[in-house]
């Protein structure tokens, strides 16, 4: 598999969505050049430069028998998180996830909750399932959609872990994986100061808070990544996808903000930690920002946010503090990352100590725990995943370069790595037993108990994180015309 064919997928995976989002959800006479815009800026990096691109750090993957028991072990680890109903799903977030993709799946884009020019807008970043709910309105059945979503959040997995692989030599696929599967922070040392839950594994070693060690601080998080897969998947995956190719597109200015642009749509949130670190590289680079990949992801990051700030919880921001002061909660969360980090540190030290997108992703995940959305903590449950990514890709170079006979540093890198994978563990414990419940008859495999409630306050507990309502500069400006009502589609369950 060549560096090209890896950065090709990449590029293709992120932005197919947001090309479907701008086609479909603004009007024609702004998306039309802006998709053109965009295709030709992928096309014209892509396929028309000469040769390999050879970026230094990168490299081809052999492949070998051993990539398709990867592909396989990689396609069983997705599958285990419960994407598309598949396996029991944990927690009951996917209850919301498959009501996302149910209405995107029943209804004509964009999704109108009712007829006439006031009606609820389902608003938020939903790009993930676009492919896949393309899928269910094809075929009539929602079931399809599943499966159409389960291959693309396999194929968006694998294009990171070849692209981390890449990076690593081409010689580190089983080390990758085993660290991209298990790897946490170490959250449950964290847990011990930092969570307001009651956790008890002797007591019950089933009780939900234990996959939650990671964000039940209710300031802070540093999840692991079955908890992303299991918990925000449709986030987590195009941000792996994303990070892996920042890496390596971090010395090409001139197309920064053409990537960076792809992410709010599947990300808001952990797409703000990058803006200062590629603030600063343009700034490096002046003669590069006005490039036309540049102005086409300024354009697409325009029309993202005017759609996702629409939101009813969009702009309730609020300053989290800790008995009132902004300066404990700094210092606590300066204090929870150390923990969490810390111990990984020493061992990826020469990766990272001159590398500033490292710490100014580390320093985004301390300043913004500063901040709230609405009533949840979701800022700091989602500004600190692209550290924790960071932090992952670069244990996996560690690791990469572990030979025979073993150094008393290799052991105890293994030994730390061993020691933060308490949550992962737990996390496909969990899906075994609640998939021995369904057995048992005594749960649902898939969580379908919100699909069509979104658009119910009585019935949405999250009623606003999901819906827009009044006047926007999207409502008015950017979305386009429509007749007062709508023929909805409805696949089968």
């Amino acid at each position: 598999m060549s560096e090209r064919s890896l950065v090709r997928q990449a590029w293709i995976w992120l932005a197919s969505p947001v090309v479907l989002f701008i086609a479909f959800w603004i009007r024609a006479e702004i998306a039309v050049p802006v998709i053109a815009a965009t295709v030709f800026c992928i096309w014209r990096m892509l396929w028309h430069s000469p040769g390999n691109l050879h970026v230094h750090g990168f490299h081809d993957i052999p492949w070998r028998r051993t990539m398709y028991a990867a592909l396989l072990v990689t396609a069983a680890y997705v599958t285990m998180s419960g994407i598309g109903g598949f396996v029991a799903q944990i927690p009951s977030d996917h209850a919301w996830r498959n009501a996302i993709f149910y209405d995107l799946a029943r209804h004509p884009w964009p999704v109108r909750y009712g007829d006439g020019a006031d009606a609820p807008l389902l608003c938020y970043y939903f790009a993930f399932w676009l492919p896949s709910a393309i899928v269910a309105k094809a075929t009539g059945f929602i079931m399809a959609g599943d499966a159409a979503q389960l291959v693309w959040a396999i194929w968006g997995t694998w294009i990171a872990i070849n692209m981390i692989v890449s990076m690593c030599g081409r010689k580190a696929i089983w080390s990758t994986i085993a660290i991209f599967i298990f790897f946490n922070a170490w959250d449950w040392v964290t847990a011990i100061f930092f969570s307001d839950e009651y956790f008890s594994i002797f007591e019950n070693p089933w009780t939900a808070h234990l996959t939650w060690l990671s964000t039940t601080s209710d300031r802070f998080s540093a999840s692991a990544n079955p908890i992303i897969y299991n918990f925000i998947y449709n986030q987590g995956i195009p941000l792996w996808v994303f990070i892996t190719l920042l890496i390596h597109r971090r010395n090409k200015p001139g197309t920064l903000l053409l990537l960076l642009s792809l992410l709010p749509i599947y990300a808001p949130i952990p797409s703000l930690a990058f803006i200062p670190w590629i603030t600063w590289r343009l700034l490096r680079s002046p003669k590069e920002i006005l490039t036309l990949p540049n102005v086409t992801g300024l354009a697409i990051a325009i029309l993202s946010s005017a759609f996702l700030l629409q939101n009813n919880s969009g702009g309730h921001f609020r300053i989290v503090t800790t008995d009132g002061s902004v300066i404990i909660q700094l210092l606590m969360a300066l204090v929870y990352y150390a923990i969490s980090f810390g111990p990984f540190i020493p061992f990826i030290w020469k990766f990272i100590r001159r590398d500033l997108l490292y710490w100014s992703l580390i320093s985004m995940a301390v300043a913004l725990s500063l901040f709230g959305i609405g009533v949840t903590p979701d800022l700091a449950w989602r500004i600190s995943l692209p550290a924790v990514m960071m932090t992952t890709i670069m244990l996996c170079r560690r690791c990469s370069e572990i030979k025979r006979p073993f150094s008393v540093t290799d052991r105890l890198v293994v030994m730390v790595l061993a020691i933060g994978s308490f949550s992962s563990v737990y996390t496909f414990a969990y899906a075994i037993h609640s998939e021995i419940l369904v057995a048992k008859g005594e749960r649902e495999r898939k969580l379908i108990f919100m699909m069509g409630r979104l658009n119910s306050r009585e019935q949405g507990l999250w009623y606003d994180n999901f819906n827009a309502e009044g006047e926007s500069i999207y409502r008015k400006w950017l979305m386009p015309r429509q007749p007062d009502s709508a023929q909805h589609v409805q696949p089968k369950k």
